[in-house]
């Protein structure tokens, strides 16, 4: 058996293994000087509760009847507001949370009684 026909030769050029393989730059994507930075995944609790504290911290809404649901980085906001205005506060709040890809706002304005 040759240097050539030795299956376990590392010197040895396989089809689809490699640098060549144009899989290659994806699965060392942060190995190599000059990869691309993307940022690294944020868990859908972690930003759940981010969405929450800054809700909280806007202060002049009423929560008990908002609803936000994070899945895959995309939120749906469900409930009722007062105003237009605060379902706009709502939804500049909840997309602006890092970790958001995607926002539905699904808000409706409902009577102050």
């Amino acid at each position: 058996m040759g240097k050539d026909d030795d299956p376990y030769n590392p010197d040895k050029e396989r089809p689809g293994y490699g640098i060549s393989h144009p899989n290659y730059a994806a699965a060392h994507r942060h190995s190599y000087p000059g990869a691309p930075f993307e940022e690294p995944k944020v868990s859908d609790r972690r930003i759940l509760a981010e969405v929450g504290k800054r809700l909280e911290a806007s202060g002049n809404l009423d929560l008990t009847l908002i609803r936000v649901d994070v899945s895959c980085g995309e939120a749906t906001i469900d409930g009722g507001v007062t105003s237009e205005a605060e379902v706009a506060l709502v939804e500049e709040i909840v997309c602006g949370v890092p970790g958001i890809t995607a926002c539905q706002n699904n808000l409706r304005v409902v009577d102050g009684e």
